[in-house]
């Protein structure tokens, strides 16, 4: 199993957008807000994905669930932001990207790749992108391969994970 530090880093999707995009790998284009009140102007176009730094987060009251969602307008941004709890923050505003999600598996012993798969999802839901409901093994991708593998081995993995990918249907990117 991954160590307790190892875990922390791959849960905070700030800090894996962030190593990713610092070890060359390809990220959508993200910005982070601190709190509600202080939306950065950006570049990012509309809509766009607001994702919480962590998908569950240990507050005062016990285990909290958070939510990705999308905002297409300013406005819906706002309300989108003001809605949330402080234990929710810093978020992630990012690039919506289209296209099918894909996942490169992997088995780390000693710090290297025991052993990787890779499947492609068919269906999501919701189908804009989210949680896998049909998928079919695949061929590993060279790039997907080596981008899951450099990522675990910056943040120090061991055991089993995955790494998702959404491949932009733009430039299969």
């Amino acid at each position: 199993f991954a160590d307790a530090a190892a875990i922390e880093r791959a849960a905070d999707k700030i800090d894996i957008m962030e190593t990713a995009e610092r070890i060359g790998i390809p990220v959508p284009r993200s910005i982070v807000v601190k709190h509600a009140d202080q939306i950065p102007n950006h570049t990012i176009p509309f809509p766009l994905v607001v994702k919480p730094w962590r998908s569950r987060i240990r507050t005062g009251k016990g285990w909290a669930s958070t939510s990705v969602s999308h905002a297409a307008t300013p406005m819906a941004l706002q309300r989108d932001l003001h809605s949330r709890a402080a234990h929710e923050f810093p978020v992630m505003l990012q690039e919506r990207i289209e296209g099918p999600g894909a996942g490169v598996f992997a088995c780390y012993r000693n710090g290297r790749p025991e052993a990787l798969f890779s499947h492609r999802r068919l269906r999501e839901r919701p189908p804009w992108g989210g949680d896998s409901v049909l998928s079919e093994s695949v061929e590993l991708p060279a790039g997907m391969s080596d981008f899951a593998t450099r990522l675990l081995e910056s943040i120090g993995w061991r055991g089993v994970a995955m790494v998702e990918f959404k491949v932009d249907s733009r430039d299969n990117q």
